[in-house]
């Protein structure tokens, strides 16, 4: 009798957890397909933590800075087998905002930063919830700088 209780309970918390980790999946999988307004919602530190989820399931390796006295760094990331180190800047503001050129431009001086301080490339990514203005486009693709605005980050997400 005692055995064949124990083989219930068993069975039964078996059963509790299956249902338990197909539930959090479901919450991570949804989490991970915020639509452009729900990105809008997220805090600041929760925007950052969003990209550095989207970045991690792209497969790259990703360091999430302290949220402050990150010296302009949100995120560290690195491909693969790849030697290139991405810096990433993180600007959560709302869609009456558009990122502007002095905020690449910052980017930029802290990709210098940091490639004085390693032997390895650096590159800069900045990433919005909204979109960039000319001027900041012009820029980054002089300066090398990579820009993802919220659409594409929710493609990214996909």
């Amino acid at each position: 009798m005692l055995d064949a209780v124990l083989l219930l309970v068993s069975l039964a918390a078996a059963c509790a957890i299956t249902l338990i980790l197909q539930w959090h999946g479901q919450r991570q999988r949804l989490h991970f397909r915020l639509a452009l307004a729900d990105l809008m919602r997220l805090s600041p530190a929760g925007f950052e933590e969003y990209v550095a989820h989207v970045f991690a399931r792209l497969d790259y390796k990703v360091i999430n800075t302290p949220d402050n006295k990150d010296g302009g760094i949100d995120l560290l990331v690195r491909q693969p087998h790849s030697k290139t180190l991405s810096v990433i800047q993180c600007k959560r503001y709302d869609s009456r905002n558009t990122v502007g050129e002095a905020t690449v431009r910052e980017l930029r001086g802290v990709v210098a930063d940091v490639q004085q301080r390693t032997t390895a490339p650096v590159a800069g990514v900045l990433v919005t919830t909204t979109t960039f203005t000319r001027g900041a486009r012009r820029w980054a693709a002089r300066n090398h700088i990579t820009l993802i605005d919220g659409r594409r980050l929710v493609k990214m997400a996909r």
